[in-house]
């Protein structure tokens, strides 16, 4: 059960680090004149002129990568311990009330 929670969040981490592709980044980046993508590091930079090519810095994309997988994975194995503690705490509750019965 415990490796599926943590499956999901590195899925969604992948996920909302691509997602970032589209949300701007302003201010932040290494070309002056361009505009930047990706939270927290800018990864992806379109230089603002028509037929510019798209520069994607693979080494800030990894570290937003390991940043997402890493909060989604800590979120995961949170919801996992919450549910278990209700589970578990509802089902004691159950089981005292049918054996005072």
């Amino acid at each position: 059960m415990r490796k599926s929670f943590i499956l999901v969040g590195v899925l969604i981490g992948i996920v909302v680090t691509l997602a970032t592709w589209f949300i701007e980044t302003p201010g932040l980046g290494p070309l002056v004149g361009a505009v930047n993508y990706g939270v927290p590091l800018p990864w992806r930079s379109v230089v603002v002129y028509p037929g510019s090519p798209t520069l994607i810095d693979y080494s800030n994309l990894a570290i937003d990568l390991v940043f997402w997988v890493v909060v989604f994975v800590i979120v995961a194995l949170v919801a996992n311990r919450l549910v278990k503690k209700i589970g578990s705490s509802a089902s004691w509750k159950c089981s005292a009330n049918n054996l005072k019965k």
